[in-house]
């Protein structure tokens, strides 16, 4: 059967702090956690099954020489890699062309090298079909005592079981990998095909001395250890670099991990749609943590900054209106990361002493620090906030970075107002995000939302039989949480007492309410065709985490319906004036006058559009 990648990283569970929960600071915010220490954590590390360093490699591919592309100026996100084919021999299913070797137990291996000369990283995309049993490991040919992680290989093929899917395997350094694919036994091999799909070849180190500086295009930028500003301790440590593969090129931005309330440690990290917007860019993501220098003006960057986060992420919501993605990221998390604290609430401009922190261009973490200017649309984004710095800024590469007032994040960086190295940039809303993702990090303790549905009004009370009139209605959120959208339904009743038992007789969308928001919605109606009183109202459908659901429905309007036509408005208009239909839908009674041909004027009443008498 065939099998896909997954991955088997040991490590310790993370623990609740006492208590199982993050302190709130404010009804509509969570504070951000420190994960705790893990001294037992590891991850286990694997051996090939041939000594390499004795044993000869069974399969060598070397691409040829690749001049360094220059990345496009616009490109977003930030390239620092470019994809390569195999030479054209290796194309196609390579196992007829390998050599195996067996081994006492039975099972069979055989291996493979790829080098692409000057890179500083390779990851190997390909797709294979494998028998139960069988494995695919990586090394290093030239350091064969150096052990990886293991790759475990199950199932080549989507979540959903269609056709096999390109895997990429983790990234390793230097500009040679190894590929070690061990079966059961010499029948098993019948059913293995492996294709090199890609080769990503990395151009862009992260080391010193190329790390710290190559590649910023834009003077002013702040190291986030020198930073002049204060900001809560371990903030920076919210902060990841993430890479990821798509459109032949090897890409990287920046992301924040989220805390939940209670603090769970969930891997939620949040970035920018225009970086990860697929679940399958997602499934390649990797994330290096602590990248930063051990302190102002240091050549040394911190010991944790090669902890990386490899095995990918599973896409939960992304959204290009906000321009923002949140991710569950697969593999192990180190100790010590801040999981940041995030605010739901709609922001008030301007906001003073806001900061960004993020990897531009893909070197350690710089700040920036500014003020919020207004909230505004900006290209495909809706209702940004727009920030503009005072010290520092962000570049190519920062994207995804998140956006902090105190220790809560409100914002996802998305892109600059003006060209580069520009002093103001657009931050997508949390606030809008929050709604897709609140089955996430929705906090224990969050405030709800209280829909109900207020002032029940008809433009035209006493009506003829069948006669069109319009009911309104103003749904309010009277709770303290944001509601998500949800349907307004319109009832008939012979009381006043409007229930879903009633007669249904319209429905219409209410959009997302902040707390305290209102949506003034209408219906076009007829009325019944036979004569009496009746009552009109409408009831809201409950949205998720509503507090209260026994008051969703309005009290009722009364109608009443005449045969001999005479009416009322409850705008106050004269009677005689209401018989008149409404053609142009705006509630209220029209006429129409028509110009003929032979000179001469003509009155007409209507009912809707329809002509019912005339001179």
């Amino acid at each position: 059967m065939a099998r896909s990648l997954h991955w088997l990283l040991l490590a310790a569970a993370f623990a609740a702090p006492a208590g199982g929960q993050v302190p709130m600071s404010g009804a509509t915010r969570v504070a951000g956690a420190v994960s705790p220490l893990t001294p037992h954590q590891q991850v286990e590390l694997i051996r090939t099954k041939l000594d390499y360093a004795t044993s000869p490699v069974a399969l060598r591919i070397e691409l040829p020489p690749l001049d360094t592309p220059k990345p496009p100026s616009d490109a977003r996100p930030t390239r620092i890699g470019i994809h390569r084919d195999v030479p054209s021999r290796f194309r196609g299913d390579l196992a007829p062309q390998l050599i195996w070797t067996r081994l006492a137990d039975g099972a069979i291996v055989t291996s493979i090298s790829l080098s692409s000369l000057g890179a500083v990283s390779l990851r190997v995309g390909l797709r294979a079909e494998l028998p139960d049993g069988g494995e695919i490991r990586l090394f290093d040919p030239t350091a064969p005592g150096r052990r990886f992680p293991p790759v475990a290989v199950d199932d080549f093929t989507d979540a959903g079981g269609g056709d096999a899917e390109t895997i990429w395997l983790p990234s390793v350094d230097g500009d040679e990998v190894g590929l070690e694919i061990a079966l059961p036994s010499w029948e098993a091999a019948s059913a293995f095909s492996l294709v090199l799909e890609k080769v990503a070849h990395r151009y862009a180190s992260l080391w010193p001395p190329h790390g710290f500086a190559k590649n910023l295009e834009c003077a002013g930028h702040i190291d986030v250890q020198c930073r002049s500003g204060r900001f809560p301790r371990d903030q920076e440590n919210t902060v990841g670099l993430i890479e990821f593969q798509e459109d032949g090129a090897w890409s990287m931005c920046s992301g924040t991990l989220l805390n939940a309330d209670p603090a769970e440690y969930e891997p939620y990290l949040l970035t920018a749609n225009h970086c990860v917007s697929t679940p399958s860019v997602a499934r390649t993501v990797e994330t290096r943590w602590f990248y930063q220098r051990i302190s102002c003006g240091s050549s040394d960057v911190d010991y944790r900054s090669h902890n990386l986060t490899r095995g990918g992420a599973d896409l939960l919501e992304t959204s290009e209106p906000q321009d923002s993605t949140l991710l569950r990221l697969r593999g192990v998390l180190p100790s010590g990361l801040l999981f940041s604290g995030w605010s739901y609430r709609a922001i008030a401009h301007p906001i003073r002493n806001v900061y960004n922190i993020s990897h531009p261009q893909g070197v350690v973490k710089k700040y920036a620090a500014g003020f919020t200017v207004r909230t505004a649309n900006w290209l495909s984004l809706r209702g940004a906030y727009l920030v503009e710095w005072t010290e520092g800024l962000t570049e190519r590469g920062s994207s995804g970075s998140g956006l902090f007032d105190g220790e809560y994040l409100i914002g996802v960086l998305s892109q600059g107002e003006s060209l580069r190295c520009g002093a103001r940039d657009y931050f997508g809303s949390f606030a809008d995000f929050y709604p897709r993702i609140s089955r996430w990090i929705r906090p224990a303790t969050a405030t709800a939302p209280d829909l109900v549905v207020e002032s029940p009004r008809v433009t035209i009370s006493s009506l003829r039989p069948g006669q069109r009139f319009t009911l309104s209605a103003t749904v309010r959120n009277r709770g303290d949480g944001r509601s998500s959208a949800t349907i307004l339904r319109y009832y008939r009743s012979s009381n006043s007492s409007i229930t879903r038992g009633d007669a249904a007789v319209a429905t219409d969308g209410v959009s997302a309410l902040a707390a305290s928001g209102t949506s003034r919605e209408s219906a076009a109606l007829s009325a019944p065709s036979t004569p009496g009183t009746w009552y009109y109202g409408a009831c809201v459908d409950e949205v998720s985490g509503e507090s209260r659901t026994d008051n969703n429905c309005s009290a009722g309007v009364r109608v009443t319906v005449t045969s001999d036509g005479g009416g009322t408005t409850d705008q106050g208009g004269a009677r005689g004036q209401a018989t008149l239909g409404d053609f142009d839908g705006d509630g209220r009674a029209d006429v129409l006058l028509r110009h003929s041909r032979d000179g001469r004027w003509h009155y007409h009443r209507m009912v809707g559009r329809t002509v019912v008498s005339g001179t």
